[in-house]
């Protein structure tokens, strides 16, 4: 039997869309597809504040190179980054996956838009400062391929669980 409480640490738009920038597509079946998940394995969930809402409140979407030109919003990221860390000090003894946004200049975990809107390989800027500092296992959602993200989100759980 595993001992070690799992806990998804979501990033903010995956729960409440709404602050998602104007003109990205809402899903809000991954809201439910994720509380079915955390249910089957038993995980506790904690939401992760939404960095670009926070700074900017509605916005149009930008590029990862358009958020790294607002001035302030690196070091915002940082602080958030800091204190999302400490709130979940707490869960030192609890297996930790992070669940970001693919291709969000915040959350994304793999990969992210240039300025000119090439793919780049990287990683958004709050991931980048939690990454630091965040023993985690860090997987990212991608809205165009929801049911495999899902898939493999179940298989990480899976195996981790099983631990």
């Amino acid at each position: 039997m595993r001992n070690k409480p799992i806990v998804l640490v979501l990033a903010h738009c995956l729960i409440n869309t709404k602050v998602r920038a104007k003109g990205l597509t809402q899903h809000p079946e991954i809201k439910d597809k994720i509380l079915k998940l955390a249910k089957k394995y038993n995980a506790r969930i904690q939401q992760l504040p939404c960095p670009e809402f926070l700074f900017l409140g509605e916005r149009e979407p930008k590029t990862y190179d358009g958020y790294i030109e607002v001035v302030g919003f690196k070091g915002s990221c940082e602080k958030l980054a800091k204190d999302t860390i400490n709130n979940l000090k707490n869960l030192r003894d609890g297996t930790v996956i992070v669940i970001g946004i693919a291709r969000s200049p915040s959350c994304a975990i793999s990969y992210v838009y240039d300025r000119n809107n090439n793919l780049k390989k990287g990683e958004g800027i709050f991931i980048s400062f939690l990454r630091k500092n965040l023993e985690a296992t860090f997987i990212e959602i991608d809205y165009r391929e929801i049911e495999d993200s899902i898939g493999r989100i179940d298989k990480i759980l899976g195996t981790t669980s099983s631990l």
